[in-house]
């Protein structure tokens, strides 16, 4: 009898330094879990390690119940409900734990967050965009237009022969209703403008001595018969005609003159000539001949 109540202390013995073993160990899990928490460096991460903490305890309760001394094992320490004080991170000043109290809600664990509709941003810049493109375009029309303003009309300047200038009365209202006549200046007897030359003047520009250079001129006859025309000869002996001295009535005729460096004198040249009727040499049109010979 006695051999039976040894073997069964005996077993309960070992029994019980199993559970004192269990729980030793789980008591130093639980003051490492405690350590973590408190350098926990999430939120999250605490949340876990105190999660593991609580079920630490609760295995802790179930091996004293197994052990049937639940009233007399030692009472576990209860997790301090302030741990200690938390090193906040410097860019935005937050705790990495929080206490048990203040744990996020279950329902709201992994929720994700929507970002808030950015539509009226995005409204305002395709907005701004589209007024600076106005502005810019209006600034380009304005600054084309004050640019085109500034252009002037360049003044196209007509030498006429002496034979061909008439005179003209300009007649103007002033103020009070009256018309006032200028002076005319008139030339006795003056033919009808029937030929008239264009251009009335040109400039060869520079001729080299040996070399010839051409230009045209044109006669128009304004009459309403034939003119058969005629050309004066140059002064210097340098100039040579190529034309068709019959003028259909209203019609043009065209006349080279070309220029002989070799027989022109050095220097700026100048010849005046004359284009007359054969038949009436008073209808006479003038051209004039420049250039600079070197």
């Amino acid at each position: 009898m006695s051999d039976d109540f040894g073997t069964v202390n005996a077993t309960r013995g070992e029994r019980a330094r199993e559970l004192e073993l269990l729980r030793q160990r789980y008591r130093r899990h639980r003051e490492a879990l405690v350590n973590m928490t408190a350098d926990a460096p999430t939120e999250h991460l605490a949340t876990e390690y105190q999660r593991l903490i609580r079920d630490l305890d609760a295995a802790l309760v179930k091996l004293d119940e197994l052990e049937g001394g639940t009233a007399a094992a030692a009472p576990v320490a209860a997790p301090p409900a302030n741990p200690q004080p938390r090193f906040k991170t410097e860019p935005g000043l937050r705790p990495l734990a929080t206490s048990p109290e203040s744990e996020p809600p279950a329902g709201s664990v992994g929720v994700y967050d929507p970002p808030p509709d950015t539509g009226g941003s995005a409204t305002r810049v395709v907005g701004i965009l589209i007024a600076a493109v106005v502005v810019l375009a209006l600034i380009g029309w304005l600054i084309w237009r004050a640019s085109s303003e500034k252009k002037t009309t360049p003044a196209t300047i007509v030498e006429q022969p002496v034979a061909e200038r008439t005179s003209t009365s300009v007649t103007a209202s002033d103020s009070s209703g009256t018309s006032a006549v200028d002076d005319t200046i008139a030339t006795p007897n003056s033919p009808p403008d029937v030929l008239t030359v264009t251009p009335a003047s040109q400039d060869y520009g520079i001729v080299r001595k040996g070399t010839r250079t051409a230009r045209q001129f044109v006669v128009t006859n304004h009459g309403d018969a034939p003119a058969t025309i005629a050309l004066s000869r140059s002064s210097c002996r340098c100039l040579f005609y190529k034309y068709n001295d019959l003028v259909p009535p209203n019609g043009k005729q065209s006349v080279t003159i070309t220029i002989d460096g070799a027989r022109a004198k050095p220097g700026a040249f100048h010849e005046a000539l004359k284009i007359t009727l054969k038949k009436d040499s008073s209808v006479a049109a003038s051209l004039d001949v420049n250039a600079t010979i070197r």
